[in-house]
């Protein structure tokens, strides 16, 4: 194995007369762990084209550099689209495969390397890759690969060989081969996942999903951690930690189809806990409509100020602010501290404005309105437009901005208080002031 060093830069790599796996994985390897090597390799992305390409013979050769410089980052995307361009080639064949080894597209990725191996069969990293691609897709040649791996150094025979038990033989000894493993490099993250995933066989949820975390914070993204994590989270019942496992896939991944299709499943469950939790709320409010203003120890010119204003219930009661209240006719300062006195009787609260944080406020509200699409309200063009260039899409997304804060940004006042209004009258909520 080649090691990286001052001098061996990503330039060296990259313009040589032929790209090497070893120097390719080395290089990966030292940016994602080494601050001085990913600030070396983020100045050549930045200027790729004065850096590598004025180094480079033909533009096939420049984009097969850069797609292999995409994947030294962890951008498979655009590895793989600029390789859409480019002439076939040994080198070519080799960045798509280690693109979609990254991807843990196994098949596509075994095919890809079993011919470049063929090809180079004293390389032990070619060897390897194909090697780990074969047990993970249960190839039968899997059985002839293992038997070779005698050549690559310690660790990675001992993760092939584990991963080999696992998959052929017996879970146990896999688990058992993986532990030592660790216990000799305990920052093995290809060794950590496959132990999770036998966690996640046995059982062992817990303890699964604390690897996995760990996992997730390592870089370039295994997707294979955070299709796991996702998948346990929705087995829990916890749909929104699923959701943020599946977009952080569609970060790094745009186009993976299978994160898109989970990702839509799990928001389809979370939209039915929505449902469930709006089906709670309104058993709730409908106890407390039970219970009339005209039974509660008021003044009686209290109780009758609040009908006046349509407020009849405690429900009716506790969905107003301080400030709702406050433009009731004949109420003031007196008759509120009557009512609050009485809410707080009750461990109840009546909410100012003034004090709430837009969090607060967002919070205290029922899921289902949280969740509820601005589409449903009418609005002029100018308030669609504000909306539209601010990517707001839910009730919860708008509440979180005051009116302060917007006027703050130059929104038009008359925008403002077009929003509020339509709030007050379809949904009986409003901006906080700010």
């Amino acid at each position: 194995m080649v090691t990286m060093t001052k001098e061996m830069d990503i330039k060296d790599i990259l313009t040589s007369n032929s790209l090497a796996v070893d120097r390719l994985l080395e290089a990966k390897q030292a940016y994602f762990t080494k601050e001085d090597q990913r600030k070396s390799i983020a100045a050549v992305v930045k200027d790729f084209d004065k850096v590598i390409g004025s180094e480079l013979q033909s533009e096939n050769q420049i984009l097969t550099r850069k797609a292999a410089l995409f994947w030294l980052i962890g951008d498979t995307d655009n590895s793989l689209y600029i390789l859409n361009s480019v002439s076939e080639s040994r080198e070519k064949k080799l960045i798509k495969a280690l693109d979609e080894y990254d991807m843990c597209n196994h098949a596509t990725a075994f095919t890809l390397l079993n011919e470049l191996y063929q090809e180079d069969r004293q390389n032990p990293d070619l060897l390897y890759l194909t090697c780990v691609s074969a047990i993970r897709c249960k190839i039968d040649k899997a059985d002839e690969l293992i038997k070779k791996i005698n050549s690559i150094d310690e660790a990675k025979k001992m993760y092939a060989q584990a991963l080999y038990e696992q998959f052929f033989g017996s879970r146990g000894k896999a688990l058992e081969l993986y532990e030592s493993l660790l216990q000799k490099d305990p920052t093995n993250r290809e060794a950590l996942f496959q132990v999770a995933c036998l966690y996640d066989l046995y059982g062992m949820d817990e303890e699964a999903i604390e690897l996995y975390e760990q996992l997730r914070l390592l870089r370039p993204l295994n997707i294979g951690v955070m299709f796991n994590l996702g998948v346990n989270y929705e087995d829990r019942g916890e749909a929104q930690k699923a959701i943020e496992c599946y977009q952080a896939i569609l970060d790094y991944y745009p186009n993976n189809k299978k994160s898109l299709l989970y990702l839509k499943d799990a928001i389809a469950s979370l939209k039915m806990y929505y449902d469930e939790e709006a089906i709670r709320q309104r058993e709730r409010q409908k106890q407390l409509a039970s219970q009339s203003i005209v039974d509660m120890n008021l003044s009686t010119r209290t109780k009758n100020t609040l009908n006046k204003a349509s407020i009849y219930t405690l429900a009716d009661l506790l969905s107003k602010t301080e400030e709702d209240l406050l433009e009731v006719d004949s109420m003031g300062q007196a008759m509120l501290k009557e009512i609050k006195d009485l809410l707080h009787a009750k461990n109840l609260h009546l909410y100012s404005l003034k004090e709430l944080k837009p969090e607060e406020y967002v919070s205290s509200l029922p899921l289902s309105l949280q969740a509820k699409p601005l589409s449903e309200i009418d609005l002029s063009p100018k308030a669609k437009e504000f909306i539209e260039g601010r990517e707001l899409t839910t009730i919860s997304d708008l509440l979180k901005m005051t009116e302060k804060q917007m006027k703050d940004e130059g929104v038009n006042s008359s925008i403002v208080q077009e929003l509020s209004d339509k709030l007050k009258l379809q949904f009986n909520i409003r901006l906080l002031p700010g």
